[in-house]
């Protein structure tokens, strides 16, 4: 199932409707204004999931969504570091766009540890509030977050919203073994459990697909393409246990 909460150019295939917008340069303005209805619709939705799965996998895709994560995890006091889709991760462009964003919006790292929205609205993006809705909505179902940071820093925004459940996050070793990013930190300090997979990259043929293995279109976007890492994939659903 595809479902929009910011897209500018709807899908040409069947898809669900949140009702946001495009997300906004964090360095100008507020980022997500209707950060809380997507929210909200989101709940919605995954209450309907709920009585359909008892398991169910949330991927995302989101462009410049490593700096939004790095924001958001500022905002909630977290110093650790995010992944990039880049080759090389540009680790000190991103804190200067967070930095500037962050003095934009009048918030002091760790200023909205109590109030993960108003993070989501003035530094997000618009796949926070969706997935963050869907958690909530799927409270009786099990619920896999897949990918990296980003998604990492949706579970730091989850424990601060007190979402419940059985919620874990699913990746790939590339991110586990990113220097530049703290994957893991992130993730314990929300207290999720994590998974992750090997691809196996390096031993491809072919050259753009072994340089994926250095943190590149993979890195944070692991379950997209390939059954190896896909959620659709067996491996995954005996790993997380979903049958």
């Amino acid at each position: 199932m595809f479902v929009a909460s910011g897209l500018r150019k709807k899908p040409a295939v069947p898809y669900v409707e949140l009702g946001g917008a495009g997300g906004s340069d964090i360095r100008v303005g507020p980022a997500v204004p209707d950060a809380l209805t997507i929210y909200e619709n989101a709940s919605l939705l995954g209450r309907k999931l709920s009585r359909l799965s008892d398991c169910v996998f949330i991927g995302e895709s989101i462009a410049g969504g490593t700096t939004t994560a790095l924001a958001v995890l500022r905002a909630l006091g977290y110093q650790a570091g995010v992944s990039s889709s880049f080759q090389s991760n540009p680790t000190a462009l991103k804190e200067e766009v967070v930095a500037q964003a962050l003095s934009r919006a009048g918030i002091r790292e760790g200023d909205l540890k109590n109030h993960p929205l108003r993070a989501v609205q003035e530094v997000g993006d618009p796949m926070m509030p969706a997935a963050l809705g869907l958690m909530r909505g799927l409270g009786g179902s099990r619920v896999v977050l897949s990918g990296g940071t980003q998604m990492a820093a949706v579970l730091a925004l989850a424990k601060a919203l007190e979402i419940q459940g059985d919620i874990s996050i699913a990746t790939t070793k590339y991110i586990i073994e990113d220097r530049s990013a703290g994957f893991k930190e992130i993730v314990e300090a929300a207290g999720r459990p994590y998974f992750y997979a090997d691809p196996g990259l390096e031993k491809s043929k072919i050259p753009p697909v072994q340089m994926s293995r250095r943190e590149w279109a993979w890195a944070e976007h692991p379950f997209w393409p390939g059954s190896t890492a896909s959620p659709r994939g067996s491996w995954w659903r005996r790993r997380t246990g979903c049958s």
